[in-house]
């Protein structure tokens, strides 16, 4: 057409021609969103769906992958959470009967001072009280007091004590579970609360000469255990002098 027809025809004609002419000769492009006119939302979506197509073409076939690998020291299996071997679970029922047997004798000697708070019923308090037979408020009596005391803080350190390292590992808390079965037969001294304490210490500490705490004892013990240093190279010959290479 030539331009200077254009110049006579109406602006509306003259217009048209000129939006069909650029149709035809400009590539389509693709409209952006603007966020100013319609708002964060379909930002916000737009990003979404160019983030999630990723880079490049995907593969036809998923990519396989292995589940994450275990941490481990020296060959143990260390838990994620704390760092340490798992504990098996003998090693948590015997924690629950040892802390039981603790409770025990507590609550022992806790019924053993209500019965005798009350003078009348002070040789029914405990049974080594009705043995003996002391005076209330004489010198025997003061003294079993504190014997009794005595004898609680052992039932109640002793099995906290082999709980306590059985949970860290400690194979040598097997041999103060003998003294912790020793320990809890003072419970014959106050009632049958306290002689609760006897079977659950017994069961606790039995529970640990199982194989699967010989197992979790000697993970710890593998792990306590330095390592070796690797051994030194046997010396050789030493050559004094300009090497024959160099000669």
């Amino acid at each position: 057409m030539d331009p200077g027809s254009m110049d006579e025809m109406p602006d509306g004609v003259a217009r048209s021609a000129s939006d069909r002419g650029t149709a035809g000769t400009t590539p389509s492009v693709k409209a952006e969103v603007d966020p100013m006119t319609v708002g964060p939302a379909a930002e916000d979506t737009a990003a979404v769906s160019t983030a999630s197509e990723g880079i490049g073409v995907p593969p036809a076939m998923p990519i396989a992958t292995l589940p994450p690998i275990e941490p481990t020291h020296r060959g143990v299996r260390l838990s994620p959470r704390t760092g340490e071997p798992r504990r098996t679970g003998v090693i948590v029922v015997s924690q629950c009967l040892l802390y039981a047997a603790a409770a025990a004798a507590g609550a022992g000697y806790a019924h053993y001072w209500w019965v005798a708070m009350h003078v009348s019923r002070f040789f029914d308090s405990a049974w080594v009280v009705g043995w003996l037979q002391p005076r209330p408020g004489g010198a025997a009596s003061v003294l079993l007091v504190i014997g009794l005391a005595a004898c609680v803080a052992a039932m109640l350190s002793a099995p906290f004590v082999v709980a306590y390292q059985a949970w860290t590992g400690l194979r040598a808390t097997r041999v103060f579970g003998w003294t912790a079965i020793g320990v809890s037969l003072l419970g014959i001294l106050f009632n049958p609360i306290a002689c609760l304490s006897i079977p659950l210490t017994a069961t606790g500490v039995g529970i640990l000469w199982q194989r699967a705490a010989g197992r979790y004892f000697a993970q710890w013990q593998r792990l306590r255990t330095p390592p070796e240093p690797a051994p030194a190279p046997e010396p050789g010959d030493v050559f004094y002098g300009r090497l024959p290479r160099f000669q």
